[in-house]
């Protein structure tokens, strides 16, 4: 067996692994973000779109979390996971809006 049969194994395994990366974001709930900024002289519109995958954040949290600092730890981010997945299950979308007086900028962030 020669070297081309060993490296052949580097790309089967990263198409495995974004086979299983695309996987977990289909089951993932998604994430729109809006900016609205009204500043003068700074006008426009962001919008943005993004899965959110909790299942991959579980995991990593679950395989890794020992190594994570302890003010990391001390926040039990393995259960706010789990709370915000369970509730958005239930059709309880979480939705978070910011509105600034001083310029009119707007900010919604909405996972469903």
């Amino acid at each position: 067996l020669g070297w081309g049969f060993w490296l052949s194994w580097i790309p089967l395994l990263i198409g495995l692994g974004l086979m299983f990366f695309g996987w977990a974001l289909m089951e993932s709930p998604w994430m729109h973000v809006k900016v609205h900024s009204n500043e003068i002289g700074k006008k426009y519109n962001f919008i943005f779109s993004m899965p959110v995958p909790f299942n991959i954040g579980r995991w990593v949290m679950n395989n890794f979390g020992q190594y994570m600092p302890d003010e990391v730890k001390s926040q039990e981010i393995l259960n706010v996971l789990d709370q915000a997945e369970a509730s958005i299950k239930n059709g309880e979308p979480f939705q978070v809006q910011v509105d600034d007086d001083k310029d009119g900028t707007k900010v919604d962030i909405f996972i469903n």
